[in-house]
């Protein structure tokens, strides 16, 4: 592929005139794909904490529906042990029997009580790690756009009258992709443009030139 800065001199006479802007170049797009790489995970990270916050609230309404369940049975089976113990025919057996359900009944009462509290710490804890990790993908976010500014206000594409079919076709996409992220401004077509100059950093010399700050 031909020179990015000297479109009628070899790669060997690119190499030796302009290392320092060729070496810039493919140390920033290594530099903005590290930190693309970094962003991916932080979203995939919130991607997992969203769905450990819906599994946490899905507990939480189970534990208060089991608790109010609990609540109920035991009321319903202290209300027939008081209504045995008041019935002077009733036989022993079946006092014990009734107060035996009342013991189960209020253990299971304080079990799901405390699995309910047990839920709502986990929500909340969920919740507040969730915001803190939005937070922190938001920042990172926002300075690795500035950082994709920054590189492509220095950037200039060779002219592509001093280039071969392939760095053309390499530079008509990189152009592409470039107006498309302009107008569209997501992180979503940021890091999709992160991604190309990574998959193709190796040429990238070829069709464009780093200028300096």
């Amino acid at each position: 592929m031909s020179s990015t800065t000297e479109n009628t001199t070899g790669p060997s006479d690119s190499n030796l005139t302009t290392p320092t802007t060729t070496s810039q170049l493919v140390l920033t797009i290594s530099r903005l794909k590290h930190s693309g790489d970094q962003l991916r995970q932080s979203a995939s990270h919130i991607n997992l904490t969203t769905k450990k916050l819906q599994q946490a609230a899905n507990s939480l309404n189970q534990a208060d529906a089991e608790l109010k369940a609990s609540a109920h049975r035991l009321k319903h089976n202290a209300d027939a042990l008081k209504a045995a113990a008041a019935s002077p025919n009733q036989p022993a057996d079946y006092l014990e029997q009734a107060s035996r359900e009342v013991r189960e009944a209020a253990q299971r009462f304080t079990l799901a009580n405390s699995q309910l509290k047990q839920a709502s710490i986990e929500v909340k804890q969920t919740a507040a790690e969730l915001e803190k990790d939005t937070a922190e993908f938001n920042r990172d976010a926002e300075k690795l756009e500035g950082e994709v500014e920054e590189f492509l206000s220095r950037v200039e594409f060779v002219d592509e009258a001093g280039l071969g079919g392939d760095e053309q076709i390499l530079g008509e996409v990189l152009r592409e992709r470039v107006r498309e992220y302009e107008e569209e401004k997501s992180k979503g077509a940021m890091l999709e443009l992160i991604e190309l100059f990574g998959e193709y950093s190796g040429y990238l010399d070829d069709v464009m030139v780093l200028k300096g700050k």
